[in-house]
């Protein structure tokens, strides 16, 4: 490393030298050649430590040609130095670029690869399409994700005009609209369309930089699952319905608690039983048919068991009575 150094600096010197040497040679060598003067000592040396020999560094003309020579030849030296220079910066300048371009390119090949595999359709307008005129080529976005059911099935191909048409009218004109006022003014929206075959579309637009981007997923599926499950909720809420109908008009006392253990629910033997004026008026003033005592049991039994039973009196309708006690977890 240290006889590296040391010839890259005397390397460094010898430029510094030969750069201050091509001018005086070059001054002094023109008016010797116009005048024929002697040539002066300090130059004959000079051209003596350039390797000519001293009778000939006497002769004006001689030592005039060799002057130009050498600062000709240190200034073609000092050229292919700096353009070396230039040329290695250029060279590590697009190096640098390529690596950065490499580095764009496979990000962008990701990207490419996440919307091909995303399962919605995609439509993206470039700044290109946005601001070419509505219904021209131009103005056709691009268009990636799952588009099978979408495409004309006489073609394959898709595009946005071609979507419309399949969709009902009215659910066509309101996501025209939608997309028109996203690519104008970049409002964002979220509606749910319906094609002429029966299918239901999730349809989500925003901005995403300078893009106008459409997000449209077929949730038909999804919609039948929905109806089946609120048939389903309907159905149970029917069924515990006419359960506490049937329940609240029996001879005996029930009520359902929650989790803390307070009233939400009794019948009328139950109101009854705590001369309570009807079974809301028995839940909001919480009215206890159990005493503390039996209330404690029943809360250890249920404790890390799903079913309590225990014997018990109490006073119903001002009679005390003995009573066989269930309470069941749900």
């Amino acid at each position: 490393m240290r006889v590296l150094k040391s010839a890259e600096s005397r390397k460094q010197v010898v430029v510094r030298r030969g750069a201050r040497l091509v001018p005086a040679l070059l001054a002094v060598s023109f008016p010797l050649a116009a005048a024929a003067q002697p040539v002066p000592k300090g130059l004959m040396e000079t051209l003596a430590v350039l390797g000519l020999p001293s009778e000939a560094a006497a002769e004006p003309a001689v030592a005039t040609s060799f002057a130009i020579a050498a600062g000709l030849a240190f200034a073609g030296i000092l050229a292919a130095i700096t353009g070396f220079r230039a040329a290695r910066a250029a060279r590590h300048v697009a190096l640098d670029r390529e690596a950065r371009l490499s580095a764009l390119e496979a990000r962008l090949d990701a990207a490419e690869s996440i919307l091909a595999a995303e399962p919605d359709a995609v439509f993206i307008w470039t700044p290109e399409s946005l601001r070419a005129a509505p219904g021209t080529f131009q103005a056709r976005p691009r268009i990636v994700g799952s588009t099978a059911t979408l495409v004309d099935p006489s073609s394959g191909d898709l595009d946005f005009s071609y979507l419309l048409t399949r969709l009902e009218p009215e659910n066509a004109g309101r996501l025209n609209t939608a997309v028109q006022r996203l690519r104008t003014r970049g409002a964002r929206f979220s509606l749910h369309v319906q094609s002429t075959d029966g299918r239901t579309f999730e349809a989500e637009g925003r901005p995403a930089g300078a893009l106008a981007v459409l997000w449209l997923r077929d949730v038909t599926g999804e919609r039948a699952e929905v109806s089946r499950l609120k048939e389903r909720l309907r159905q149970a809420e029917y069924s515990r319905s006419r359960f506490e109908e049937h329940l609240m008009q029996a001879p005996f006392a029930a009520w359902r608690r929650d989790d803390k253990g307070n009233l939400v629910w009794v019948n009328a033997a139950y109101a009854r039983a705590v001369d309570a004026a009807s079974p809301e008026d028995a839940v909001t003033r919480g009215l206890e048919l159990l005493g503390e005592e039996t209330l404690a049991t029943l809360r250890r039994t249920l404790f890390d068991r799903s079913r309590a039973r225990e014997r018990s009196h109490a006073i119903m309708a001002g009679e005390r009575r003995a009573l066989d006690i269930v309470e069941q977890r749900l």
